[in-house]
């Protein structure tokens, strides 16, 4: 979705002065985050490169209080309408490229060469698709790891989707709209909730092939074909297809993390119940952190914590 930001708030942000609390992400933890940042009176800056975060890469949301169903482009319109009745200072378009903590201040560092200075500091910069990591994804065209955007591309072809949890399964469900066939490629079972499981399952378009993992990409300019191994049987197969979807998990956007504080092994950052770090005035919300559950409103909720126990922070600091 490419959302429209003539009508946000962009405006209000200053370097010369240092915010109670920079929120970095523009996900359902950083947007929440800014929201409770700007009812407890913090003088607060959102930063972000786009309003979304992952919720850009699901089409479908049947699992969100208060709606049985919403597409994502309306969440994330009423996301933003609600930041921008609330007069929250914004910054978009933007990239973090450092950041630094001297003393008691925080300095963020954007591509723009710009540094914003606070008091405390909410990472809600969630998460990256990994890869295969084999030879040809990064080289050849028609390999993607976003269904809901590149799904229209591949009408009437046959496609593979690798992974086994529920981002697979939705990707599956949402190409089976263009593509002639899916194959859905798992290493092990299936993984995913049983209401998609049984979607998948009772969808005609849809086949699934489990204990098999793909050991080779072929194709001269664009993917033409895939070799899958059998775990079980060490049967090797070729699958001639037209595209492949890579959904086999999310690795923590941490990295600007890692010069500050310690990370865990996956990449991710420990918090507490509270979604304080071990530095001080550092909170993390969302998929950057070790909690197991990647969801919509459990993200949310988490920058609510941040927002809440930040100015909790400043409060004991006499801030």
């Amino acid at each position: 979705m490419q959302l429209n930001l003539n009508n946000l708030n962009l405006t209000n942000y200053d370097t010369n002065i240092i915010y109670d609390v920079i929120i970095l992400g523009g996900g359902p933890a950083g947007l929440n985050a800014s929201i409770y940042a700007k009812r407890k009176g913090l003088k607060s800056l959102l930063i972000t490169h786009k309003i979304g975060g992952q919720l850009e890469n699901t089409k479908e949301i049947e699992n969100y209080l208060g709606f049985s169903y919403i597409d994502s482009n309306s969440l994330i319109a009423n996301f933003s309408n609600h930041i921008n009745s609330l007069d929250i200072s914004l910054m978009t378009n933007v990239y973090v490229t450092n950041i630094d903590k001297l003393n008691d201040t925080f300095y963020i560092t954007l591509d723009n060469g710009l540094i914003y200075k606070s008091k405390s500091l909410i990472y809600a910069l969630g998460s990256y698709s990994k890869r295969l990591g084999l030879e040809n994804e990064n080289k050849l065209n028609k390999i993607s790891y976003c269904s809901v955007c590149d799904a229209p591309f591949y009408k009437d072809h046959n496609v593979v989707v690798v992974g086994g949890g529920n981002s697979a399964l939705e990707a599956a469900i949402d190409l089976t709209h263009y593509a002639k066939h899916v194959t859905i490629v798992q290493r092990s079972t299936i993984k995913a909730d049983q209401i998609l499981v049984n979607k998948v399952r009772n969808n005609s378009k849809i086949t699934i092939l489990l204990n098999t993992v793909v050991t080779k990409i072929n194709g001269t300019d664009s993917v033409e074909s895939i070799n899958v191994l059998n775990t079980k049987t060490n049967f090797i197969n070729t699958l001639n297809i037209n595209g492949l979807f890579i959904e086999i998990g999310k690795i923590p956007n941490t990295k600007l993390l890692s010069n500050i504080i310690s990370l865990e092994r996956n990449l991710s950052v420990q918090v507490n119940a509270y979604q304080q770090t071990e530095l001080e005035g550092l909170f993390v919300a969302g998929d950057s952190t070790n909690f197991t559950h990647n969801q919509i409103i459990i993200a949310a909720s988490q920058g609510a914590i941040a927002a809440l126990e930040a100015s909790k922070y400043l409060l004991k600091k006499g801030e």
